[in-house]
């Protein structure tokens, strides 16, 4: 009875932002906290036959609802520091020279991989396998420029949109695409670039509300069907048979099992202890040490360490990473207090930079809020990330520092 209490409350409080309070809006932070969970636990809990969710779920639910309740906005004014008017200097060039920097490794790393093995061998590839045996090191020349320079890529395909030039937008875009068909080891990693892009320009044109959410609500069903057929061919199941609605409610259920990964925590803790908030450090000091000074910095990622603490084997293809939630990561570092700490310290820090980004003059902060809103959801099924945190913030003092002139 409490599980479905807490499921309606969640589900109402969805349709009030959506259709009452946001209806103008597509993205807001407040939504990183919400939408994840919606997804992870709501819909299996009903797909489920409304199978009673843990403690541990339900207190980490109730969190996330209260929390929902702070105005991401109010969150971003209260931290605001007061700026001098600033206008973009048309003589600054860094944006677009980063832009074409990324362009120029993207375009050189699709010709190598695909001057080394034909596409067909690359599409049915198992990139899982290959990701965990490092079998396909050719995407490695992105490694640490990737999210360094993204950031100043998506930032120039906002701006190009801006000024009406759709076709070399288009070329960033594209480029883009081809190179996560080929490379990304996992489905998201395509799905969402590609959502973004059309939520940019559904709210670049001004499509009107009723359209973005039919069409939303379309993309959501296209996106199960995807899900769940490309897991068949990931998984070399049989695809030829047509895909059932409830055939494909079931996969999603099954790969929803983030239940299960609450308990493991759960009982790991039981059994065990806490880390007392070890994960915590390791995440956002011990991080940022290079292992060439660290010889033995110990797993930085909290999924990969308890994947390995609990399975009792180091994450790999037939053992995959699992990821807790920031609910179960939480939990894992200080219990229930540790859930309470880990999604404000999300919410807050998420909630500064989405309005960051978005209040950039001119909106060409606009498709990189978007894009940083969908890592966001991406976030909360693992752990705080830190590492990305902290990049974004030191780009974004330094796009308004040195990228404007007064």
């Amino acid at each position: 009875m409490v599980s479905f209490v807490v499921s309606l409350l969640l589900i109402f409080r969805l349709i009030y932002l959506i259709f009452f309070k946001y209806r103008k809006g597509i993205l807001y932070p407040e939504y990183f906290i919400l939408l994840p969970p919606f997804f992870l636990f709501v819909i299996p809990y009903y797909i489920n036959g409304c199978r009673d969710l843990s403690n541990l779920t339900l207190f980490g639910l109730v969190i996330v609802l209260l929390v929902s309740f702070i105005s991401s906005k109010n969150i971003y004014n209260s931290i605001k520091l007061k700026q001098k008017k600033i206008l973009i200097s048309k003589k600054f060039n860094l944006i677009s020279i980063l832009a074409y920097i990324y362009l120029f490794v993207l375009i050189i790393t699709i010709y190598n991989l695909l001057k080394s093995s034909s596409l067909f061998e690359i599409l049915i590839s198992n990139r899982l396998e290959n990701y965990f045996e490092e079998s396909i090191d050719t995407g490695s020349v992105l490694g640490s420029f990737s999210i360094v320079l993204s950031f100043f890529y998506y930032i120039k395909i906002s701006q190009l949109f801006i000024e009406k030039k759709y076709l070399l937008a288009s070329v960033f875009i594209i480029v883009e695409l081809i190179y996560l068909v080929l490379f990304a080891v996992t489905r998201l990693s395509i799905v969402f670039p590609v959502i973004s892009i059309i939520l940019f320009l559904l709210l670049i044109f001004k499509i009107s509300f009723k359209k973005t959410i039919f069409f939303s609500i379309s993309l959501l069903f296209f996106l199960m069907f995807y899900l769940s057929y490309s897991n068949k061919l990931r998984t070399g199941q049989d695809s030829s048979q047509k895909i059932s609605l409830t055939e494909t409610f079931t996969d999603i259920s099954r790969e929803l099992d983030y239940e299960n990964f609450h308990n493991m925590a759960y009982n790991y803790v039981k059994m065990n202890d806490y880390e007392y908030g070890y994960g915590w450090f390791l995440g956002s000091v011990v991080n940022f040490i290079p292992r060439f000074l660290y010889p033995n910095k110990p797993v930085t990622s909290a999924a990969n360490r308890f994947t390995e603490k609990i399975t009792g084997s180091p994450p790999s293809m037939y053992n995959p990473v699992i990821t807790f939630t920031l609910i179960g990561d939480g939990y894992l570092q200080l219990g229930y207090i540790g859930i309470i700490i880990n999604i404000l310290v999300f919410y807050f820090i998420s909630s500064i930079i989405f309005w960051k980004l978005y209040f950039i003059p001119d909106n060409i902060g606009v498709y990189p809020a978007i894009r940083f809103s969908f890592m966001a959801f991406i976030y909360f099924r693992a752990e705080i990330p830190f590492v990305q945190y902290f990049i974004y913030l030191v780009f974004l003092w330094f796009f308004y520092k040195f990228s404007y002139e007064r």
